[in-house]
């Protein structure tokens, strides 16, 4: 998949070291921020920059604003 543009939706998003819920917090990001993934699977975001995953929760916490 392609690059994309991401919007965190959710107040505080986890970002996590691996793209599963029961891996370890890494850092937390905040409603309104905007970052670039360049990875997805099942959901998933890797955070190029946090160097971590989020879960976009079906566009419930994260929205893909456009490809890169």
């Amino acid at each position: 998949m392609a690059k994309v543009e991401i919007q965190v939706l959710a107040y505080h998003l986890n970002v996590r070291k691996t793209a599963s819920s029961s891996s370890t917090i890494i850092k937390v990001v905040n409603k309104g921020e905007k970052y670039i993934s360049s990875s997805q699977k099942s959901g998933w975001y890797y955070i190029d920059t946090k160097k971590g995953w989020a879960y976009g929760g079906g566009g419930k916490y994260i929205k893909v604003l456009r490809n890169i």
